[in-house]
């Protein structure tokens, strides 16, 4: 997962391909620009260019800022489960499949959600 705390342009921005060994399974969201997600030495790709071109994150998704905007990330640092729950709205998981109002987070993992709003 990336993260930042900055307004950045793009997802991911690398100077070298080298320098990711595995890219996969991700899914980039972008509330500015959902046109270019990654850039390269200064070059711009789309997911479906980049992931051609690089032959990395082959089963990668974009999706649409709609869903970015609400999403939240849950970490559970102990070692039980831990329950994640809401009396105001619902939780999507990044397929939109509804959790329900709870879900249980097992031992030292983290997930990032969409909460839906009642």
């Amino acid at each position: 997962m990336l993260v930042s705390v900055n307004d950045h342009s793009r997802n991911l921005a690398l100077d070298n391909l080298g320098l990711i060994g595995a890219a996969d399974h991700n899914r980039y969201f972008h509330t500015l620009n959902t046109g270019w997600q990654v850039v390269l030495t200064g070059k711009d790709y789309g997911l479906a260019q980049w992931q051609t071109d690089s032959q990395k994150d082959k089963h990668s998704q974009s999706d649409t800022p709609d869903n970015a905007a609400r999403l939240q990330l849950y970490t559970n640092d102990t070692a039980a489960d831990k329950t994640i729950s809401s009396l105001t709205g619902t939780f999507q998981n990044l397929d939109r499949y509804s959790l329900g109002a709870s879900f249980i987070l097992p031992p030292y993992t983290s997930v990032v959600v969409a909460f839906i709003l009642n």
